[in-house]
């Protein structure tokens, strides 16, 4: 267990190290979300980007407690952040009712253009969060959040 805190920079590695696994190794839900961010070049930057930004506020968190906790907050975020995506695809919400709940969210911008915007950020979202939930568990060794929210 680590005592330390660890560095933004170890900890984008192992993230990359798992987006990698995944995309060859994880389950059949990890394979199809990880895969969409290699179809293109733009697609993977604007992931390592993102998520880059993600490990620094955790690697800025001082001591491993505060980093401990800062991990939570952040799985915390990315779960209600891919919130939207899991719920249109549960839901039996009528187009109409989609165009509706897209045009409060997003205003007057064009349907078609932000469904693939909160798709991208859903595709984001999975896969930080899968990089998060194995970095908390393996190199952090949180057991507290997951089943946290189990109860």
């Amino acid at each position: 267990m680590y005592r330390r805190a660890i560095s933004s920079s170890i900890l984008m590695d192992v993230s990359e190290l798992r987006i990698e696994y995944m995309r060859w190794s994880g389950s059949a839900t990890e394979r199809q979300v990880v895969n969409r961010l290699f179809e293109t070049p733009s697609s993977y930057c604007h992931w390592e980007s993102y998520h880059a930004g993600l490990m620094r506020t955790v690697g800025d968190g001082g001591s491993r407690k505060g980093q401990l906790l800062t991990m939570r907050r952040l799985r915390f975020q990315l779960i209600h952040r891919q919130a939207l995506f899991e719920f249109l695809r549960e839901s039996t919400a009528t187009d109409k009712q989609r165009k509706a709940l897209f045009s409060v969210l997003h205003g007057t911008q064009d349907y078609a253009r932000a469904v693939v915007a909160e798709h991208g950020r859903f595709l984001q979202s999975n896969s930080s969060l899968y990089c998060a939930d194995h970095l908390a568990g393996s190199i952090l060794r949180d057991s507290r959040f997951g089943s946290g929210l189990e109860h």
